[in-house]
């Protein structure tokens, strides 16, 4: 029993917990990009911190005990914890959603950093909203609404859309974009590419103009290069 447990904190750290610490660490930092006002940064972190420390505690706890820290009903004690787990990301996703809206207001950096940073914020915002439709589309699978009886089998098709389609997928691509975006756009600042050509704005506008080029001979008739 005790190998099984540690097996199963093994699991938690490798998956959930690890994410949420590399997020919580990448808002850390991006809150230090943004301009020091400390009632609103104490207020942010404040907020953040002990509510990430409480949620992760809660689904450690959980996995420790051998049962499901997500979709849990079996027991009074189960559900008062998911329900907990479900208000404390509340309180994290507001904390995001303030964070990406101040990033748009002020923040430090060179142009492809805050362009990476806000794109990132912006999809890690999405990510909450797959989040709660995945917490939608799953409970009715856990829970027969006319008896009220928590459904064990149906934890493996409460992150299933429709027959196949996997809601992990999008939620993972949308929650790791806060990390791989500016990290893409440091390496970017070490090449030899201009700040104005390292930015995001850039490529869309390079990119549409090209469109629009290619698009132009064609209906001048030049069309496409003959393939030999």
């Amino acid at each position: 029993m005790t190998n099984a447990r540690h097996e199963a904190n093994r699991r938690v750290w490798d998956q959930h917990n690890e994410w949420w610490a590399v997020t919580v660490l990448s808002i850390g930092w991006i809150l230090g990009l943004l301009p020091r006002v400390r009632a609103v940064g104490w207020l942010l972190a404040g907020l953040l911190g002990p509510t990430f420390v409480v949620e992760v505690g809660l689904i450690t706890m959980q996995r420790w005990r051998g049962v499901p820290s997500h979709f849990n009903f079996a027991t009074p004690f189960d559900t008062a914890v998911f329900s907990t787990t479900g208000s404390l990301v509340v309180i994290i996703e507001l904390v995001i959603v303030a964070v990406a809206v101040w990033s748009f207001v002020a923040l430090r950096g060179s142009p492809s950093i805050k362009w990476a940073i806000r794109v990132g914020l912006i999809l890690l915002v999405g990510s909450q909203v797959i989040g709660n439709l995945i917490v939608a589309n799953g409970i009715p699978k856990v829970i027969d609404f006319n008896t009220g009886d928590f459904i064990p089998a149906g934890l493996e098709l409460a992150y299933k859309l429709g027959a196949a389609g996997s809601m992990k997928v999008p939620h993972a691509l949308t929650l790791h974009a806060i990390q791989v975006l500016p990290i893409l756009a440091l390496l970017l600042g070490r090449a030899s590419w201009t700040p104005e050509r390292r930015s995001s704005s850039w490529l869309l506008r390079h990119w549409g103009t090209q469109d629009w080029s290619r698009r132009s001979r064609c209906r001048r008739g030049a069309g496409w290069p003959r393939s030999t």
